[in-house]
């Protein structure tokens, strides 16, 4: 039985485009766990909330080693409950303090003094939240 050209060039582009998307997915996998394992944290703060053609980006500033960095959330549907203004907590890489990761829970005390946070961040949270309780929230 012959198959067909069409068919061939189908079934290899398929092939191919699950193959891309899993060496994607296991790229940000690994940068994801990672972060996890190996993160400090920072504190950032809302700075805008942009419309895109494909949904919303919320845009963040946090600082290490006096140094601002920009981090961008992009989502799609309904509210993401972020605000302009809004103080989050940042988990980051040490070694690349541009590899980060916006983190919702725990929201930041509002016993912590913005003038106060480390230049180098903190190796754990300076709350009371156990990293294994924010790793299960991550997951």
């Amino acid at each position: 039985m012959k198959v067909n050209f069409h068919v061939k060039v189908i079934v290899s582009c398929v092939i191919g485009f699950l193959l891309v998307g899993y060496i994607i997915f296991s790229s940000q996998n690994k940068r994801f766990v990672y972060l996890k394992e190996n993160g400090w944290y920072t504190i950032a703060i809302g700075k805008e909330i942009e419309k895109r053609r494909t949904g919303w980006a919320f845009k963040y500033n946090y600082k290490v080693s006096n140094m601002t960095y920009e981090g961008v959330i992009n989502f799609n549907l309904g509210d993401s409950g972020m605000t302009v203004g809004g103080i989050y907590f940042v988990m980051f890489d040490p070694k690349n303090h541009d590899k980060k990761m916006l983190i919702k829970y725990p929201a930041v005390p509002a016993e912590i003094n913005l003038d106060s946070i480390p230049a180098e961040g903190w190796e754990e949270l300076p709350v009371s939240v156990p990293k294994d309780s924010i790793k299960n929230f991550l997951d």
